[in-house]
């Protein structure tokens, strides 16, 4: 098996470059946050105000309409799920869910910064937000696993990780998390452990590829594992647990240690 792994980063356009110059020219040391806004959705936002007047059938015409120009609309989604809820379409919602949760966690990890937060009220700031993604993201796969009756383990493993990092983040202040080129030094990997086959794995001939993602902390630890494609048979929580023993230097920047999101990849060969 081989482990590989990349740095997750994400790049300005120019507009959003031009709008930072005159924020950061306005508001001095005041930390950005790289994401990718959504586009304002008024559909979105007229098929939810329907769903909480109760008018389950116009909102899910609405909603319905609006996830077909925008398949990456989360919230579009999830609403889509409650509203086929409501009204008795349990299939239809699990299926709404399920795309309202994968969305939400591949967002999970698109949101570094550029600089640490000046104050302590920014640090709060950014640890609240970071909070409420991990909680939208749950709130999506809870309301999938309850419409589906056997969910797959990989399933119960974004639950389980999920619920970890919203546990993280309610535990207190951390630092904030950066991409690959806002640092000044990365994280430098010194022992890469490789995770062991599980035996119903084996014996059921498994191959390929488990991704996660993962925060190269500060402190030296590996944190928030978050598994982008898993495999079965107990693959997904032996990759888990090789992560957790990479020893690696920590990211620096400015002359301090920092923590960064990295993605590793386990491959699974049968010899």
């Amino acid at each position: 098996m081989q482990i590989s792994h990349r740095i997750v980063a994400r790049h300005f356009g120019m507009a959003l470059f031009l709008s930072l110059v005159l924020l950061v020219l306005g508001l001095g040391n005041t930390a950005i946050a790289q994401q990718s806004a959504g586009n304002p959705s008024p559909d979105r936002d007229r098929g939810i105000q329907l769903y909480k007047q109760g008018d389950n059938k116009g909102a899910i015409e609405v909603l319905r309409a609006t996830v077909k120009r925008d398949k990456e609309d989360a919230e579009a989604w999830h609403y889509l799920g409650l509203t086929q809820l409501g009204a008795g379409n349990k299939n239809e919602a699990r299926k709404a869910f399920e795309n309202a949760a994968k969305l939400r966690i591949d967002s999970l990890f698109s949101v570094t910064y550029t600089s640490p937060a000046p104050t302590d009220e920014e640090q709060q700031v950014r640890r609240q937000a970071s909070l409420a993604r991990f909680s939208q993201a749950m709130d999506s796969v809870e309301h999938y696993l309850a419409l589906t009756p056997k969910p797959s383990s990989e399933w119960r493993e974004k639950i389980e990780t999920l619920r970890a990092n919203k546990e993280y983040y309610e535990s207190g202040p951390h630092r904030d998390i950066f991409s690959g080129k806002d640092v000044t030094t990365k994280a430098r990997i010194l022992s890469k452990p490789e995770p062991t086959y599980s035996e119903e794995a084996r014996n059921h001939n498994v191959i390929g590829t488990v991704v996660l993602r993962a925060v190269f902390s500060y402190d030296g630890t590996v944190r928030n594992i978050m598994v982008v494609r898993g495999l079965k048979y107990g693959l997904n929580e032996k990759s888990i647990q090789a992560a957790r023993k990479i020893k690696f230097v920590p990211a620096t920047k400015d002359g301090r240690p920092v923590s960064m999101y990295m993605q590793l990849e386990y491959n699974f060969n049968l010899f």
